[in-house]
């Protein structure tokens, strides 16, 4: 009887090896440096909440999360995202801790979406938050370190849209009559713009204005607007969406800091690497942003012009916004924050398809040494394994075979691997002395190896030289 379990895995989640995980390093190397530059303190939250914890601010992500009740009887769901448990350990560790409160968090969150190009149901993000200073100084300092991360990814163009959901809010409410709260729905709909597009979006705002037995007329005249792109334009309605007359200098206060944070912005980093564009339709998903919102497109330039083109399928790879109420959920004392979310798994998609291979960024930063030698000759084995335990001491990322090949197959296994220098350990001096391969630990501990006789193949430019181990040393070094 076959007892044998398919090896299979749940649609969404992956494995990876090779060069994923080489590049979601060096991604989070660079959030770390971020962190460790803009004085940001790194902390970790439980993969696991309670669900009165999580749910209730999500919008559409409510529906989206992997929850169960655990042996305790107790309702828990693992984090969509890293915000919600942050506004929660805000609230908890209250009088723990000083604010302003820069924090750091990388981690895997779970959501039961629909599984599709660089979007999984399991995925790793990295955050940046800043609790306790509400206004646009906080909103810039993460703009900023978003902006600096996405700089030093190299591949495509990064596009930082801006929006504000009082701008959008006051759109609605010149387009529609509506109650206080009932917008909600509409930023959802629109947040589906890009996926689906003006027509569809014209559809689902009509059925919903249906629902408030309201005429949805003006629809697409509404669409129409958010979508604008022209600045003076996007003036003129964010002036004339200002009612009553009083609202008018506060809604145009809002739109000219926007203006203001993407001047700064944009003076600050190179446009072939990330642009800023002010974005009315912008709403995000998710319910608890309540003013400044934010999302990152990719894009690649266009040869012989300053132009880029949309990578529309990936989706926004780093998103973010203000919120003001979410810790209020959970205490009585309010704390503004403000917060970015950099998909890391969303960032390797686009790499892995613009990169090319021989790109650094695809690159181990490890220079690795792979050791040959004539495995015929007596504990060959052994000594080469004590070679490198020496180098791998003294800092260096050593490789070698650990079954007979010949030596033309060890260079090759040498060349498979990407190794950077092939170092042939010559054995005549051992054979000479024999003693010298049945040391016991402590005369290992005493014999030179430095001075051993070896031959150094650089693998990139296929030059070799012989010389002495210690001359390994310094060729590793100078590079």
């Amino acid at each position: 009887m076959n007892n044998l379990i398919k090896p299979r895995k749940l649609k969404g989640f992956r494995d990876c090896m090779g060069r994923e995980i080489r590049l979601r390093s060096q991604i989070i190397q660079i959030l770390q440096t971020a962190a460790s530059r803009f004085c940001f303190e790194t902390m970790d939250t439980p993969a696991l909440e309670y669900r009165e914890v999580l749910l209730g601010e999500g919008g559409e992500t409510d529906k989206q999360v992997y929850g169960f009740e655990d042996q305790g009887g107790r309702q828990v769901v693992m984090r969509y995202d890293l915000t919600v448990p942050l506004a929660r350990f805000a609230a908890e560790s209250q009088g723990k801790f000083h604010l302003p409160l820069r924090r750091f968090q990388l981690g895997k969150v779970w959501r039961a979406e629909k599984p599709q190009k660089g979007r999984y149901r399991e995925f790793m993000q990295g955050d940046f938050d800043i609790l306790g200073v509400p206004g646009a100084e906080s909103e810039l300092e993460i703009l900023t370190i978003v902006a600096w991360c996405l700089a030093e990814i190299p591949g495509p163009v990064y596009v930082i849209r801006l929006g504000h959901r009082q701008l959008l809010t006051a759109l609605c409410h010149r387009y529609f009559q509506l109650e206080p709260g009932t917008e909600k729905p509409i930023f959802i709909i629109l947040d589906k713009l890009a996926k689906v597009g003006i027509d569809a979006v014209v559809v689902m705002l009509e059925e919903y204005l249906s629902s408030l037995n309201q005429p949805g007329s003006h629809s697409r005249a509404f669409a129409e607007t958010v979508m604008l792109t022209d600045i003076e334009k996007i003036k003129e309605a964010v002036g004339e969406a200002a009612s009553p007359e009083g609202e008018y200098s506060k809604v145009l206060d809002v739109f000219e800091e926007l203006e203001r944070i993407k001047y700064y912005l944009s003076q600050q980093f190179d446009p072939a690497q990330v642009r800023f564009e002010i974005d009315l339709s912008l709403a995000r998903g998710l319910d608890y942003y309540t003013g400044m919102v934010f999302e990152t497109d990719v894009a690649l330039p266009v040869a012989e012009s300053d132009q880029v083109q949309r990578l529309t399928s990936v989706g926004s790879v780093c998103s973010g916004g203000l919120y003001t109420n979410l810790v209020s959920r959970f205490s009585k004392t309010p704390v503004a924050g403000v917060g970015a979310s950099l998909g890391i798994d969303r960032l390797i998609s686009v790499l892995m398809e613009v990169l090319p291979l021989s790109h650094p960024f695809n690159q181990s930063k490890a220079q690795v040494v792979f050791l040959v030698c004539d495995l015929k000759q007596p504990q060959a084995m052994q000594w080469m394994m004590m070679v490198a335990l020496r180098l791998r001491t003294a800092g260096l990322s050593v490789s070698h075979v650990l079954v007979y090949k010949n030596i033309q197959k060890q260079y090759q296994q040498a060349a498979r691997m990407q190794a950077r220098w092939a170092v042939f350990l010559e054995l005549a001096m051992i054979q000479a002395d024999q003693s010298s391969l049945n040391m016991h630990h402590h005369d290992a501990a005493a014999y030179d190896i430095w001075q051993h006789p070896v031959t150094i193949k650089d693998l990139s430019s296929q030059q070799q030289v012989s010389t002495s181990l210690s001359e390994l040393m310094t060729l590793v070094e100078d590079v």
